[in-house]
């Protein structure tokens, strides 16, 4: 009777691979043993995909599955018999094979889940996975070894991906520009990694398992509105948010930090963790406060300080465009202005005419707005109709405010004049009108402009916003009235503070600057709010004394203009050349035309002799104004220049102070503004 093998009690397998090591090696020490057909278990290993050997105590094979046949030999040959240094795939790990068998035929000891390198037949380099156990007697003797091994070549590679995955994750976490803050629902941290050590000085040991109420992480005056957003976020009603925190260090600096909050949760969709990641603001916050603090400063001083670089670049484009646009201009209203003087008085298109001159000069005026706004052109006061005022810049704003916003007027008529700057007073009613519709939101609803005379007494105007209290009297109010969702008294005390907004961000530059505009203006301003009831804003302004009228309209022209004499035109706009010539051959001049300041130079210094008077642009090409200027006064010193220009005075003669320029005048200009100049200069 064969002998009876079993595995050693030290070595037992945990499934089925030691009940099939001592089948296979009763199978092999005994075929008969296993019953009348014994091929039923040749079938059974055979159909087993891993690799499967027995060998004996001098470790060579005595049986072997297929799969292990064609890991061995490829399919071909017998393996019987061969061990472990007949394999040449094997080679590279045969020492530390034939070791581990040895120690396991020899002392029992068992090989598990060993990763070994195999070269497959087809070449492939990978690994198996194998696990060897001794073979025992009935008498407990070691009489071999059974085997298995599994190709895990692919999960190796997995593995390593993975890995690799990982630690590429963990790489970012660590070097994020964040600080990325995990957190349960007890509120306790269950991660501190990428900048949190650095930015709140606190290492992950020393706050990890803590909650945030064990160490003073959140500035006290922000921890209710903190606690609040912890618990819509951990109730679930909100998945993700956004919040603007004043954290505190582990050495009590106070932090401006964002938190972007983002719910975790498991399979079931219950609430795990939240992720928080942080982002250190505080340069950015203080940056803005410094600019609040100038902005505040800048309006005390009746916005008087401008900053440079915005004006700068602003100049630039306002100037090039009043340029271009006063050149057209300038054909325009010279055109027209020689036409209506060219017509009888009774002429049926001398209004048309007169309308045509009115629409140029309007043109003109938005020009100069431009450089007065950039800071290149001086803000004018002048008597002003409010009403007009009103009516203009709201219908313009039309296109700008909500399509569901309903504008009303009720304007007082007549009313008095106000002394002011049409301009600054345009951006008042502005501002009020957008910070209305922008306060109806979604849901539309009314805005009312009102005009109207108020008798303040000193005790109404004790409750306007402006220090120090105007004087008692007459004022003139210009109100802005919404049906909007209003104001908190908390917001309504700051909406006048630079770059204070609702959001986090936002322009927060326009009610402050009604504020200094209306200080500007020696007015008072007056704000009635009140949540889900509209917003009020009451601007007043002191009427102007009895007799003070409104800029008027186009002057009558004069018929009769009798000049002599012969003009050079210096310009490099077409339109400006033929025009400005009719109205001096209209005025009984000779004209003669150069279409640069190169051209300019050579015709004076052909026909000096015969030239009255100079009209020279300011900006051409190849030579500029000023130095066509010099280039003539070298040719003849008392050569009298008028110079002309779309950009305002105090800046197209600053280049020619003390060279002798003869005159100034503005572009656009008509027929009666350019006689009265040349008159002045030649008489």
């Amino acid at each position: 009777m064969s002998p009876t093998f079993k595995p050693h009690r030290e070595a037992t397998l945990p499934s089925q691979t030691a009940l099939l090591g001592v089948e296979l090696a009763r199978v092999a020490s005994d075929p008969g043993a296993l019953g009348p057909d014994p091929r039923f278990f040749r079938a059974l290993i055979d159909a087993i995909p891993d690799p499967i050997f027995v060998k004996d105590m001098a470790c060579r094979y005595v049986l072997v599955n297929t799969a292990c046949q064609e890991l061995l030999h490829g399919g071909d040959g017998d393996c019987l018999g061969r061990c472990v240094f007949d394999f040449p795939r094997l080679s590279d790990n045969a020492g530390r094979n034939h070791a581990d068998e040895l120690a396991t035929v020899q002392e029992g000891i068992a090989v598990v889940d060993r990763e070994e390198p195999i070269e497959f037949p087809d070449g492939r380099r990978g690994w198996l996975l194998t696990n060897k156990y001794p073979i025992r007697n009935a008498g407990g003797a070691i009489i071999g070894l059974v085997g298995i091994a599994r190709d895990i070549t692919a999960l190796k590679a997995t593995n390593r991906e993975l890995a690799e995955t990982r630690q590429r994750l963990a790489d970012h976490v660590e070097n994020s520009p964040l600080a990325i803050v995990e957190w349960g629902p007890d509120r306790r941290v269950q991660r501190w990694a990428g900048q949190a050590a650095a930015i709140f000085e606190w290492t992950a040991g020393e706050v990890l398992g803590l909650s945030f109420d064990e160490f003073q992480l959140v500035h006290a005056e922000d921890s209710t509105r903190f606690d609040g957003l912890c618990q819509r976020l951990l109730a679930g009603l909100e998945h993700r948010s956004v919040a603007h925190s004043r954290n505190l260090t582990k050495t009590g600096r106070t932090l401006y930090c964002t938190w972007q909050n983002s719910v975790l949760h498991d399979a079931a969709g219950h609430v795990v963790s939240v992720l928080s990641l942080v982002q250190d603001v505080t340069e950015r916050v203080l940056a803005e406060e410094a600019i609040r603090r100038a902005e505040i400063e800048r309006l005390a001083l009746e916005r008087k300080l401008q900053e440079s670089q915005k004006l700068e670049s602003l100049g630039v484009l306002a100037g090039g465009i009043a340029h271009d646009f006063n050149n057209l201009l300038t054909g325009v209203l010279g055109n027209a202005s020689l036409a209506r003087m060219l017509l009888p008085e009774d002429s049926p298109i001398a209004p048309q005419l007169e309308e045509i001159e009115v629409a140029a000069e309007r043109a003109a005026d938005l020009c100069k707005q431009m450089l007065d706004y950039s800071g290149k052109g001086r803000f004018s006061v002048q008597p002003l109709d409010v009403n007009a005022l009103v009516e203009e810049t709201a219908q313009l704003l039309r296109a700008s405010i909500s399509k569901k916003a309903e504008l009303k007027f009720t304007l007082e008529k007549p009313l008095p004049r106000l002394i002011g700057d049409a301009t600054q007073l345009r951006q008042v009613v502005m501002n009020l009108v957008i910070n209305a519709s922008e306060a109806l939101g979604e849901d539309g609803g009314a805005i009312a402009l009102q005009t109207g005379v108020v008798q303040a007494d000193r005790r109404y105007l004790e409750s306007t916003l402006l220090s120090p209290t105007p004087e008692p009297g007459e004022y003139l109010f210009v109100e802005v009235r919404d049906t909007g969702r209003g104001m908190s008294p908390e917001v309504l005390t700051r909406i006048f503070e630079p770059f204070f907004t609702t959001k986090f961000t936002g322009r927060g530059l326009g009610l402050a600057a009604v504020l200094g505009i209306v200080r500007g203006h020696q007015g008072a301003l007056h704000v009635s709010s009140q949540e889900s009831l509209g917003t009020t804003f009451r601007v007043l302004f002191p009427c102007a004394p009895a007799g003070a009228e409104a800029p008027a309209g186009t002057p009558a022209l004069r018929s009769a203009w009798t000049g002599h004499g012969t003009v050079l035109i210096i310009d490099d706009e077409e339109s400006v050349l033929i025009s400005t010539q009719r109205m001096l051959e209209y005025g009984g001049y000779q004209t003669i035309l150069a279409r640069d300041g190169r051209e300019g130079v050579d015709r004076f210094r052909e026909h000096r002799d015969r030239i009255t008077l100079v009209l020279l642009d300011l900006t051409m090409p190849h030579k500029d104004g000023s130095q066509t200027f010099r280039e003539i006064s070298r040719l003849q010193p008392d050569a009298r220049v008028l110079l002309m220009s779309g950009y305002n005075e105090q800046d197209a003669i600053a280049r020619f102070t003390g060279q002798g320029l003869a005159g100034f005048i503005q572009k656009p200009f008509a027929l009666g503004a350019l006689r009265d100049r040349i008159e002045a200069i030649v008489g």
